[in-house]
């Protein structure tokens, strides 16, 4: 397998982990989806936001257009790049993400050479969220070599990329999946999930902000006592 990489390393702060987390918690019964954002160096792609955008409207190409759109003039205005891809499936047992995902996925790589996917692995989200499990419960996809090149799971340790947790935000340079998974567990507890919104939510009432600025506060808002 041929995979385009030139980072080696693919790093999400916590706020941007967190994001993901919320939205799926959110929409349980429901594949959603969104983009990251961030910064690319010569040795690493870092995601500081996450931006949540649909659990239902995926599969229509003007309400993912409009959503590209305008968060890549939101990305711009803030001097970061439209890095990747985030999904999680409906389905339990689904191994692969929903076509019209890997679509949009495309849709970035076409624009940023380094863009990658991140999938929510269900059971492992299941252990993570309820089972007192720290590992962690996302998979990094890279894009094959080739102009229709197919995304593919990254093993974690491979040389090809590995995935962690960027200084930032409420995180440290100490920052662990321990530490991810009891920030989420607050957060739920303390029903920010509800409080997110997506696009989907946008294009209903656009006095929601899809964006998210300031829900997650500072990190020690969120830190088990």
């Amino acid at each position: 397998m041929s995979i385009v990489v030139k980072a080696s390393t693919y790093d999400l702060t916590e706020e941007a982990y967190l994001t993901i987390l919320l939205h799926a918690a959110k929409y349980p019964s429901c594949t959603v989806c969104g983009v990251l954002l961030g910064k690319v160096s010569s040795k690493a792609c870092t995601a500081t936001a996450a931006v949540p955008l649909f659990h239902l409207s995926m599969l229509l190409a003007p309400c993912v257009e409009t959503a590209l759109a305008q968060v890549e003039a939101y990305a711009q205005q803030q001097s970061l790049q439209l890095l990747g891809y985030y999904h999680c499936e409906s389905r339990f047992d689904a191994r692969e993400p929903h076509p019209a995902g890997k679509r949009i996925a495309e849709r970035i790589a076409d624009r940023q050479p380094e863009a990658f996917m991140i999938c929510l692995d269900n059971p492992k989200l299941a252990a993570f969220s309820r089972e007192g499990s720290n590992e962690p419960p996302f998979e990094l996809l890279l894009r094959e070599a080739g102009p229709k090149g197919s995304w593919k799971k990254v093993p974690a340790g491979s040389a090809a990329g590995s995935l962690g947790i960027a200084a930032g935000g409420g995180g440290s340079s100490g920052s662990s999946w321990e530490g991810l998974r009891a920030r989420f567990l607050n957060a739920h507890a303390r029903g920010m999930h509800h409080e997110l919104a997506d696009f989907d939510e946008h294009l209903d009432d656009i006095s929601r902000d899809y964006l998210n600025a300031g829900l997650l506060g500072s990190g020690s808002q969120l830190l088990l006592k």
